[in-house]
């Protein structure tokens, strides 16, 4: 059960992560 809700969420967290580092190095862009 926990295997298979990893599969779901792991692509999906992934995803989150990489929107929010890009969302902050943009951020960073804009400052400089």
């Amino acid at each position: 059960m926990t295997d298979e809700i990893l599969k779901i969420i792991g692509p999906r967290l992934k995803e989150a992560v990489n929107f929010s580092n890009s969302n902050i190095a943009n951020k960073q862009e804009q400052r400089t």
